[in-house]
């Protein structure tokens, strides 16, 4: 019914276009139908047909179908818009596992099909979310598990096939959406105060917050370095046979400074305790307001949260890998994981002292396990000034930062290419006059253009992405920028670093180049000069 349908709306006569735009979609009511429709939309995206539905979507938004529409408030009787709500409907169909399918291949075809024609109608007939509906408790509720078992019974097949990029591009459209949720807003200053009062018991400002996330990142710079040197201690040792205690003291005794400085980073009273929560109820509130589409989009990683202390030092730095190369999840517990270096260097002061109970077997075992910790994720630059960054920008900028993040980090796991990369970009970063004021955003994009540029930087560093996108990114970070009324000093702190990179550790000249030309155009910049060496 579907092809026959489309076949009898795509014959050339005289006021094709006007017909079109009423009779490809009218007369689809069930379920059944509508699907077998779907399956058809794809085909009619064909050079010729493709004019057909620019004019449906022109019509849409020129508010004349049918005569009483407006751009405004379009009525949900619309055609095009009644189309796009039914394939919404037809999608949370397919969360049902149980008896409204014949057999799981039904289910993952009716997945395959709605998805396809949900991208094909957002990114080339530009439909916008909110035409599907709610559709974001629909992809949710399905999951990446799903996209991959549809993807791998679709005729593209494997899991990274187009279907996945489709659902990934939806999904951070909508997650772009979701982000925008006060709560959310609420809770990040929340995590943001905490930080401040690290400073002081009633601090709260962000000059305090600040103050605190450069403190953090130095302890665990130093705490890095006292851990890796008593690491090359026990180095000679043989691991496979017992260490002696005497021995085991004599090695602590030569590098007391490094077991005294590994104890003194920690937090004796549970402050650091609270910071981190206050973390952990964002990120839960997160996940229920997105659905755990987050946690579901590929090459994105997240960190647990434990009140209690991990055994082993390797357990508060678990992250996800692609490849051989780990991701460091956006919100990290920091203060987790300086608890857990404390807490070893705690163990050696004791086992110096002779009050160590817990045998120091268990102690050097907890030592050799930071070799399961990736170097890269030691020395990552600020991590802790980055998660503050993000906190601000899902207080002040709506989150266009972290869901730019979010798109980089799945975009470099989506092996396909695809068109509908460039017109998500687009999608997430279309409302940016939003954020334009918030300081967070400007720094989650100067920190991602200066991890383009310098190797092992930081996460999203030494990857190669599409040009189109990161020429896309520095033209969003200029607007951003440009006219922005307060000081300007992070810009010139970036240009400085892009400018002062070795050529050995330049990972994209190119870029590079096109990074500072395009930061030094920006007015308050350009005007002061004087504070930004030449290159």
């Amino acid at each position: 019914m579907g092809e026959g349908q489309l076949q009898l709306a795509m014959v050339k006569t005289d006021g094709r276009i006007d017909r079109d735009k009423r009779g490809l979609f009218s007369n689809v009511t069930e379920d059944t139908e509508m699907e077998t429709f779907a399956l058809t939309i794809p085909g009619s995206f064909d050079e010729e047909c493709q004019k057909v539905w620019d004019e449906v979507f022109k019509a849409f938004n020129d508010g004349v179908i049918p005569d009483n529409a407006t751009p405004e408030h379009p009525p949900s009787d619309t055609i095009y818009n009644d189309l796009c709500q039914r394939i919404g409907r037809l999608l949370a169909t397919c969360a049902n596992r149980g008896g409204l399918f014949a057999n799981e291949d039904a289910r993952l075809g009716r997945i395959d099909a709605c998805i396809n024609v949900i991208a094909l109608l957002m990114f080339k007939a530009r439909a916008k979310l909110d035409m599907f509906g709610e559709i974001g408790g629909s992809l949710g509720e399905l999951g990446l598990a799903d996209i991959f078992s549809a993807s791998a019974a679709s005729p593209t097949g494997g899991t990274h096939s187009l279907l996945t990029a489709r659902w990934t591009c939806i999904s951070l459209v909508a997650i772009r959406q979701m982000l925008k949720v006060d709560l959310l807003s609420e809770l990040a200053q929340y995590a943001v105060s905490g930080l401040a009062c690290l400073q002081s018991p009633f601090a709260t400002s962000d000059e305090a917050a600040l103050a605190s996330a450069e403190a953090i990142d130095r302890r665990l710079e130093g705490a890095w370095n006292y851990v890796e040197e008593l690491d090359r201690a026990f180095e000679p040792l043989d691991p496979s046979k017992p260490i002696p205690l005497p021995q085991v003291k004599e090695i602590l005794s030569t590098h007391e400074s490094d077991v005294s400085g590994l104890k003194d980073i920690g937090d004796e009273n549970g402050v650091n305790d609270k910071v981190d929560w206050r973390i952990s109820l964002l990120q839960d509130v997160m996940d229920k307001a997105t659905h755990t589409l987050i946690r579901q989009l590929p090459g994105v990683s997240f960190n647990e949260f434990r009140r209690t202390e991990p055994a082993l030092v390797s357990e508060a730095f678990i992250f996800h890998s692609i490849g051989t190369s780990p991701v460091l999840p956006q919100l990290v517990f920091l203060l987790q994981q300086l608890r857990s270096l404390h807490t070893l260097g705690r163990k050696f002061r004791n086992i110096m002292n002779g009050s160590h109970t817990g045998g120091h077997e268990m102690a050097l075992r907890s030592l050799k396990s930071i070799n399961q910790i990736p170097v890269q994720l030691r020395r990552l630059k600020d991590p802790m000034k980055r998660q503050l960054w993000r906190l601000r920008d899902l207080r002040d900028g709506c989150g266009l930062g972290y869901t730019v993040e979010l798109f980089f980090l799945a975009l470099r796991q989506l092996k396909e290419t695809d068109v509908y990369y460039k017109q998500t970009f687009e999608d997430i970063i279309s409302p940016w006059k939003d954020s334009k004021e918030s300081f967070g955003t400007h720094q989650i994009l100067l920190n991602l253009i200066c991890d383009l540029v310098i190797q092992d930087r930081g996460i999203f560093s030494n990857y190669t992405y599409p040009e189109y996108i990161t020429t896309r990114l520095l033209r969003l970070t200029v607007d951003i920028l440009d006219g922005y009324q307060s000081d300007v000093g992070h810009v010139e702190a970036a240009l400085r670093e892009l400018q002062g990179v070795p050529r050995q550790q330049c990972f994209d000249r190119d870029f590079q180049s096109n990074a500072i030309n395009q930061l030094r155009g920006i007015d308050a910049v350009s005007q002061d000069e004087g504070h930004v060496p030449a290159t």
